[in-house]
């Protein structure tokens, strides 16, 4: 592996508004950042987006090591990316994202940090992505059936309140699913 480091990081606030940041080091030339973000989303799926957004930008040919406190990430990486290269993604989540890492294959390699580590990147890396979350945009999604299979449809309504916050209070949700054959 070359010397050039990919820090990911995310940060995941109460409020929903979930950001992902990378730092790329690249020894002799300095370092590059980016940010970003996506409402609710999970840890997971955040440092796959900073993956995938650090990766639009590197050459493709290059060797990278790269540097996360998420675990999943790391075997995704070094366990199971070749396999998933040879024998298709089939029920795997975030597949729009893992897809774009397929042509990476042997390229990558993953180092799991702890959360206390004294590397200055990591830290600073961390630090980008809790100062971009408030600027996440938490969008409403409009009500409106859901395409799962080809075969059926998925419509679903949710509601809650409160009279006498914050007690008592409830919630509901009533899930239809539909043949469209």
């Amino acid at each position: 592996m070359s010397g050039r480091r990919l820090y990911v990081a995310a940060a995941c606030p109460k409020d929903g508004r979930c950001a992902w940041s990378w730092r790329l080091v690249t020894p002799g030339e300095g370092f590059q950042d980016a940010t970003g973000g996506e409402a609710w989303a999970s840890p997971y799926r955040l440092h796959l987006l900073a993956l995938v957004d650090a990766l639009e930008r590197v050459p493709q040919e290059t060797e990278l090591t790269v540097v996360t406190t998420d675990q999943l990430l790391v075997d995704v990486l070094d366990r199971y990316l070749e396999d998933w290269a040879r024998t298709g993604l089939r029920k795997q989540t975030n597949q729009d994202l893992i897809a774009s890492l397929l042509p990476w294959v042997g390229l990558l390699k993953g180092e799991r940090l702890t959360s206390r580590t004294g590397d200055p990147h990591a830290k600073d890396c961390k630090k980008h992505a809790k100062e971009a979350s408030p600027r996440v945009e938490l969008v409403k999604v409009a009500p409106g059936p859901v395409q799962v299979r080809d075969d059926v449809q998925v419509v679903a309504w949710t509601d809650g309140g409160s009279r006498t916050n914050p007690v008592p209070s409830g919630w509901g949700a009533l899930i239809v699913h539909l043949a469209t054959s």
